[in-house]
């Protein structure tokens, strides 16, 4: 809830020169989006579908399994046709695996089709790492509080990988979901906890 609030109060200003200090910042909407007062961005949009899918998932709400990534690959697919706001990398990867889908016969992408979409865009820009999976690493370490470090570690990872394959993304958001993750069991904040 946190994430999503902070997400829609900045969502106005993204993409804009810095509010001066006397500005007060609120929840306006406008911005170069056009956005609803309290609409958030895709980053949320595509965090909360890495949250449904945990909850929807058969085996325990397990983000490791092809069943829960395919679940999420549906529905960006399926929320990506109707946002006016997707990420470069992240539109480039959804694009691709779409026409993979299609070849094979499928009206929506799978795990699978956003994998070797993620790594073709890698191959094309090999140095745009893109942080998209790092702003909704938060949803996928939520369903391991209670497990082992290393599960929610190969989660982070599966789900990262539906988009983004740059090593730095990956360690990134390895870095910072352990960082959620330890501050949510312990109250305490540290951004060094992954290392």
């Amino acid at each position: 809830m946190a994430a999503a609030a902070g997400d829609a109060l900045g969502a106005p200003y993204e993409f804009q020169p810095p509010v001066p200090d006397s500005e007060d910042i609120d929840m306006i909407g406008g911005g170069v989006l056009d956005w609803h007062p309290g609409e958030w961005t895709d980053d949320t949009a595509m965090a909360i579908v890495v949250l449904e899918a945990s909850l929807a998932a058969s085996d325990g709400h397990d983000l490791r399994v092809e069943a829960a990534q395919d679940h999420i690959s549906r529905e960006w697919y399926s929320w990506s046709l109707g946002t006016p706001d997707i990420g470069t990398l992240t539109s480039q990867v959804v694009r691709t695996a779409a026409d993979l889908a299609r070849v094979d016969g499928h009206y929506a992408p799978r795990a699978k089709d956003f994998r070797i979409a993620a790594d073709s865009a890698h191959e094309q820009l090999p140095a745009s790492a893109g942080n998209g999976s790092l702003m909704r690493v938060h949803a996928s370490v939520l369903p391991y509080l209670l497990s082992p470090e290393e599960d929610a570690v190969e989660a982070i990872i599966a789900v990262c990988r539906l988009t983004h394959v740059h090593p730095d993304t990956i360690e990134a958001s390895v870095l910072w979901g352990l960082a959620v993750r330890h501050a949510i069991r312990t109250g305490e904040i540290d951004v060094r906890q992954g290392l």
